[in-house]
């Protein structure tokens, strides 16, 4: 099955007068796939299920890439013909289910299964040291176990699903910006992105969900996660700074980022919500709150909580915040724990023809970052959450 080209062409801008960069790429994947699912009933208590799924995926790519005009940023050049490769990425993907009914309303049940992600090629402004030794990262895979438990109680107007998991991963694919040094001659920090491969992620927890009818009008919904995802082994996966021998900047030096916690995988995060639906002669009333926490998480591998603005640069000068009364540091690389609230109420039709809806998110007008990235030529950038909204929503149905 041909699957699909995707491509791109781009121009980096930001730089001296008479001077750029282009690339532009195509990759090509074709792909196909068998798979089947079955399940055998051992009795009226055991059943077992089991499947499977053989991928193969092919992908080349043809990238040109000119930073001869990049004015010393370091971006690298193509040959004329461009950066051609290929790569075929194949895997066998086993799943096993093993479940048990304690009673006609409870089953447990016990699961294996693995994980596939293909491989590909970063196709960005990269150095000419990447250039030369490949574009390509490797395709990812998981290994996942799971028990659980599937219950209903009360006559069905309580349902309560709970479930524990371990999934490790090897060669995790990573969003990475890479420090490539201060370049003299532009005075500006180099940076490139590219995905990389981390040599094992572990991560284990536990998801807890429950839905209660209280009554024919009134339902009340909630659920728990437990998280805890690490770098296994992650060999150079991130930088300390060491003085400088000869003076200027901290050197950094790349080290292993083993036990650090896996960017944005929150290591908790709950949920409760609330549904009252009233019916009326002509139409009916729908009122529904929703409240959603989740826990601090970092956003970089190197699991920063804040940024140093002060230091000095090899090229001409030392940049020195105190005299101007601005701090030192920013917060950076951690996201604090947010809880939000949102809530909507309706009218909806008796007949079905039409509905209207008053909505509201993040009603307490809660003010924090969801994400802090770090960005080309070493500038930093946060992501602020939407702030307290308001709408109507119509609808018709013909």
């Amino acid at each position: 099955m041909r699957e699909g080209i995707v491509g791109n062409a781009g121009w980096l801008a930001g730089l001296p007068p008479g001077s750029g960069a282009s690339n532009d790429g195509e990759v090509k994947t074709e792909s196909w796939a068998v798979f089947m699912n079955g399940s055998y009933d051992f009795n009226a208590g055991w059943r077992l299920g089991f499947g499977f799924r053989y991928s193969n995926e092919t992908k080349d790519v043809v990238y040109h890439l000119d930073g001869t005009r990049s004015s010393g940023f370091g971006i690298g050049t193509t040959p004329p013909a461009g950066y051609l490769d290929s790569d075929t990425y194949t895997n066998f993907s086993p799943l096993l289910t093993l479940s048990y009914a304690l009673g006609d309303n409870t089953n447990v049940y016990a699961k294996y299964s693995t994980g596939f992600n293909s491989g590909g090629f970063n196709l960005d402004f990269v150095s000419q040291e990447d250039l030369d030794g490949g574009l390509s990262f490797d395709e990812e895979t998981a290994d996942s176990y799971e028990l659980g438990w599937k219950g209903t109680y009360l006559e069905g107007r309580l349902s309560i699903n709970a479930a524990a998991f371990i999934t490790n991963y090897q060669d995790y694919q990573v969003f990475q910006f890479f420090d490539l040094g201060f370049n003299e001659e532009t005075g500006t920090q180099l940076t490139e992105l590219r995905i990389t491969n981390a040599s094992e992620v572990d991560t284990h927890g536990l998801e807890i969900e429950a839905v209660f009818n209280a009554t024919a009008k009134l339902t009340f919904r909630g659920s728990l996660g437990l998280l805890d995802a690490t770098f296994a082994d992650f060999p150079d996966g991130t930088t300390i700074e060491i003085p400088n021998p000869d003076g200027g900047a901290p050197v950094k030096v790349p080290v292993n980022a083993k036990g650090n916690e896996l960017p944005l995988a929150p290591s908790l995060t709950a949920s409760f919500g609330l549904q009252h639906y009233t019916r009326f002669d002509s139409m009916n009333l729908l009122v529904s709150l929703d409240g959603l926490h989740t826990g601090e998480y970092f956003t970089t591998i190197e699991n920063e909580k804040v940024r140093n603005l002060t230091g000095t640069h090899p090229a001409t000068f030392t940049l020195d915040l105190s005299s101007y009364n601005i701090p030192h540091t920013v917060d950076f690389g951690r996201v604090n724990a947010i809880t939000t609230l949102n809530g909507r109420i309706g009218l909806i039709d008796g007949n079905g023809s039409w509905e209207v809806y008053l909505w509201g998110r993040n009603l307490t007008d809660e003010d924090e970052y969801l994400n802090y990235i770090p960005s080309f030529f070493g500038s930093l950038s946060a992501t602020p959450m939407t702030p307290r909204t308001y709408g109507v929503q119509v609808t018709f149905h013909f």
